[in-house]
């Protein structure tokens, strides 16, 4: 357990120390990270080929990671001067331009080379990943849907 805490913890860490330069804050990062979550909710995010397609409202935002909706418009709305995100018919998207620019990829493959190599550390100390479901100590935990 102790071990799946802590690469739990690293990848956090890990995730934050990479984006933190691309994001004016640590609350952007999660609203982004959200917004993009949601986008994904039936195709897998690729910027190069399939962009993000399901828009998502800002109270819906707001209410799946419990920030007040004025906070949120607030920051979503920073970040599409920025160009992180573009507002449509139906809420935010993230924008696909701005994900697929050189230093946003840089990132990205940052954020995913930390990822693996703590990954790695973890299998080498024993975590069952032909068998996940079977290192939680009681059930897993319910999934967290944004609607």
């Amino acid at each position: 357990m102790a071990n799946g805490v802590r690469t739990a913890v690293d990848i956090m860490l890990a995730v934050l120390q990479t984006n933190r330069g691309k994001h004016a804050g640590w609350l952007d990062l999660i609203l982004f990270s959200t917004v993009v979550a949601a986008n994904c909710r039936h195709h897998p995010i690729d910027a190069a080929h399939s962009p993000a397609d399901r828009p998502v409202r800002a109270l819906t935002v707001s209410r799946t990671i419990g920030v007040t909706p004025m906070t949120t418009n607030r920051h979503l709305s920073a970040m599409i001067g920025t160009g992180q995100l573009v507002r449509g018919p139906g809420g935010f998207r993230v924008n696909s331009l701005w994900l697929s620019h050189p230093a946003a990829q840089a990132v990205t493959d940052a954020s995913l080379q930390n990822v693996r190599r703590l990954l790695g550390a973890l299998a080498a100390q024993g975590f069952p990943f032909d068998d996940p479901a079977s290192a939680y100590l009681g059930a897993r935990p319910p999934f967290t849907a944004i609607r």
